[in-house]
């Protein structure tokens, strides 16, 4: 199945990554600035930014109160207040480098891109509860929908839809952007960063 393009935004001064949206704005990760940037999902302005980190971060998501990114190089998962961007604590050192993430309501969700696996951690300790895979392509970034879990395949750029307790496909939606990082979804349609410009996309499903 094709997503339909519906619109897009420029982000002007940077390559967008991973995405995650709040309900009324977009994060996104400034990858090769190691910054966080907020943007409005109507306009794209930008909002607030946070940085510069000491690491580049790949995914961002939110319990409701705090932002979780992952640290791939280090594989660390970093938990920062919500309004002053205060680094709060750091869960790893974990056994893979975490490259998107995903919050569940009850658990974080963070995608093992090397080797084609979802893992879920528990937000509290940051112990592994379980796997989910293996995968027939690493995925990139990954959004909770609520009852299952959207996932970008960057190399057939694709997202794809499982099922969040057997890992089942349950659908593909082709987001023939040029190099498809971000991914988030909005309630109803899917929002994609594209890596080698400065543009995110929406599409419907």
């Amino acid at each position: 199945m094709s997503g339909a393009q519906i619109r897009s935004i420029d982000v002007v001064t940077y390559a967008p990554y991973m995405l995650y949206f709040t309900g009324r704005t977009l994060w996104v990760c400034d990858y090769s600035g190691k910054y966080l940037c907020e943007h409005d999902i109507k306009t794209g302005t930008l909002i607030r930014r946070w940085g510069a980190l000491a690491y580049a971060p790949t995914g961002v998501t939110s319990d409701g109160r705090t932002l979780w990114v992952c640290d791939y190089a280090n594989k660390y998962l970093r938990q920062y207040d919500l309004a002053t961007g205060t680094l709060i604590r750091s869960l790893g050192a974990l056994a893979y480098a975490p490259y998107g993430i995903a919050f569940d309501g009850r658990s974080l969700w963070v995608t093992d891109y090397t080797n084609k696996y979802l893992r879920q951690h528990d937000i509290k300790t940051g112990t592994l509860i379980r796997s989910l895979g293996a995968l027939a392509v690493g995925t990139f970034d990954l959004a909770f929908d609520g009852r299952a879990l959207w996932t970008l395949d960057f190399t057939n750029k694709y997202a794809r839809l499982y099922d969040i307790k057997t890992g089942t496909l349950i659908r593909s939606v082709s987001v023939p952007v040029s190099a498809p990082r971000g991914l988030t979804f909005d309630g109803r349609t899917l929002w994609v960063a594209s890596g080698d410009t400065t543009y995110i996309y929406q599409y419907s499903i």
